[in-house]
């Protein structure tokens, strides 16, 4: 059964499972949708583009990687939508950027630990074949 009508992209149910939460490809921020279908809402601005991935559904909230509010150059942070309060809190800044448009961020169900993808280094090589036919 379709549930989205305007697209959807890396869809993650809700822990009481009535409740669907995605992002969008060419649109910020994360949406949510009842499972048997009906209006769609965006729930936050946030995260960027970039991080499309990067949130996962709690019992109390959405967690996700924004903008910590800090300077440009500074890698992300992570947040914390409160369901109840409707607001959003600044949990901490990450200490090395996450892995670049992947997903790759979940929750304990306890909500105690967070796991994510952060990039560590990244190479390239160039290579000259030499002889080959």
């Amino acid at each position: 059964m379709q549930v989205t009508k305007n697209g959807g992209f890396a869809a993650l149910e809700s822990p009481d499972g009535k409740s669907i939460y995605y992002t969008k490809f060419n649109a910020k921020g994360i949406w949510q949708v009842p499972v048997d279908g009906g209006q769609e809402n965006k729930v936050v601005d946030e995260p960027p583009g970039d991080f499309w991935g990067y949130f996962a559904v709690g019992r109390d909230g959405l967690y996700f990687i924004g903008d910590p509010g800090t300077s440009a150059k500074h890698p992300p942070g992570f947040k914390f939508f409160d369901f109840a309060t409707r607001t959003i809190t600044v949990m901490g800044d990450l200490e090395k950027f996450p892995y670049h448009a992947a997903p790759g961020l979940s929750v304990s169900p306890d909500g105690q630990y967070l796991l994510y993808v952060q990039l560590d280094d990244a190479r390239t090589s160039l290579m000259l074949a030499e002889n080959f036919h």
